[in-house]
């Protein structure tokens, strides 16, 4: 992997242990720039990585930690220009950029595949990049989870071909420049960067169109809106390759059918392959569809692809098996958007059937909640219980009314639970119950914990 500065460099990174911070630290420590790092955390998962590496890191904010020595501020969207490293940065005359502008550095350096979209594209992420692994392309790696092939890490340094997950969450996709853009989902989300749903369209549109004369955009048809766009940029002149399930009905360069629990790839009329998955679920093919599509694209053997994704895990905090709980199996899933937590509770009622299937539900934003109030309520509904917890609020300040009680009033099989009655309200729960259950922990907030308070219960 290259980096257009070849100037060694210090950065500091404030906020160093979000997901997507810490694998741009990681990348530019690997490669020999001094790297620092601050978080209000101590014990983010990626911390040994990054200290394998040489990475300093502080706890807390302080402008002490922003030294004479540092050519190069990073921030994420998350850090207010009120933080007292930010301060001590401006105070300095140091050069302050966003994580997505050295993301983009990167996606200029070396010839990129970038994966965005509402839904799927950390899995979408995992699954390209672990075709190319197996096809020994030495493939370099940025993806928001961790990855079991990395053992544990959520970035590699390899080879000038990069797979990079790409966030559309505040339109910073816009700064970064792959050869072949892949637009996975669209739906309507993170509507606090985001004017309306035609803004989220615009700003995939956007991203779409620059794809360069010799790249490919991808874009899954499965989706009405972004098979218009499709047309639109093919229109515009960028090459455009589209994919989808046969049952779309939309016209497609590669398109897959499904039965008896596996994918059948199709391009042109001819059958490439046939393949299943280790977790067969609807949404999962839909990922494994488009990894093949994009890795076929490059010249990677059907029989080498259909190999990959059948001997794939997934990501980190995806359908990730937990353990055993009185009897009951225990997952864990990052799904907070509805429709997200749909295909999952889809997903386990095609993996576990027959069992009751509870979820421990932390929504995430209450901008978000209040954006997609009645289809929170209705997924909600669909568990045999769901076990609510209040709202992670990330970044975010309470928005009055928009409240777990709330959001959960009128639902029978839902109850509100907090840090301290959530063990008891399961244990009732389970004790009040015969047959097969399974747990599914939900969110992107802090609801991983809760299996640590079940295991030590």
């Amino acid at each position: 992997m290259r980096f257009p500065i070849e100037k060694k460099l210090h950065v500091h990174f404030i906020g160093i242990g979000g997901i997507g911070m810490s694998a741009l630290a990681y990348a530019l420590a690997e490669m020999g720039h001094d790297v620092s790092g601050s978080d209000i955390r101590e014990d983010f998962y990626t911390r040994s990585f990054l200290e394998s590496v040489g990475v300093k890191i502080y706890t807390g904010h302080s402008p002490s930690h922003v030294d004479g020595s540092i050519d190069l501020g990073v921030v994420s969207t998350a850090i207010s220009p009120a933080n007292p490293e930010f301060r001590e940065f401006l105070r300095k005359n140091i050069p302050i950029v966003h994580r997505s502008q050295i993301l983009g550095a990167f996606t200029k350096a070396n010839t990129t595949i970038g994966i965005t979209g509402a839904h799927g594209k950390t899995t979408l992420t995992y699954y390209i990049a672990k075709i190319l692994l197996d096809a020994f392309i030495d493939p370099s790696i940025i993806i928001g989870s961790t990855m079991s092939e990395l053992s544990g890490n959520n970035v590699r340094v390899g080879g000038e071909l990069l797979v990079a997950e790409i966030d559309e969450s505040d339109k910073s996709l816009l700064n970064t420049y792959p050869d072949y853009p892949v637009i996975h989902s669209i739906d309507i989300e993170h509507m606090d960067h985001y004017s309306s749903y035609e803004d989220i369209y615009d700003t995939f549109l956007q991203y779409g169109a620059k794809t360069p004369w010799w790249g490919y955009t991808f874009i899954n048809v499965n989706y009405d809106d972004l098979y218009n766009m499709a047309v639109s940029l093919d229109n515009k002149g960028v090459h455009v390759i589209k994919y989808g399930f046969a049952d779309s009905g939309k016209e497609a360069d590669y398109v897959g059918f499904l039965g008896d629990g596996k994918l059948t790839v199709v391009k042109g009329g001819s059958r490439l392959t046939s393949f299943t998955l280790r977790y067969p679920t609807k949404y999962n093919f839909e990922n494994a569809l488009a990894a093949f599509v994009v890795t076929h694209m490059l010249g990677v053997a059907p029989a080498v692809i259909a190999s990959a994704l059948e001997d794939a895990g997934m990501p980190g905090r995806r359908l990730e098996y937990k353990g055993a709980w009185h009897g009951a199996t225990v997952l864990e899933d990052y799904a907070h958007h509805p429709r997200e937590i749909k295909a999952l509770l889809d997903g386990v009622r095609q993996m576990y059937p027959g069992a009751q299937v509870w979820g421990v539900i932390q929504p995430h934003r209450y901008s978000r909640v209040k954006a997609l109030w009645d289809d929170f309520r209705d997924v909600i509904s669909q568990f045999d219980k769901a076990f609510v917890m209040p709202i992670y609020p990330a970044s975010e300040k309470p928005i009055e009314g928009i409240t777990t009680e709330n959001l959960i009033e009128g639902i029978d099989s839902a109850f509100y639970s907090t840090w301290d009655n959530i063990v008891s309200n399961l244990m009732q729960a389970k004790h009040d119950t015969n047959g097969k259950v399974v747990i599914v922990l939900i969110g992107a907030g802090d609801v991983y914990k809760v299996w640590k308070l079940l295991s030590n219960e």
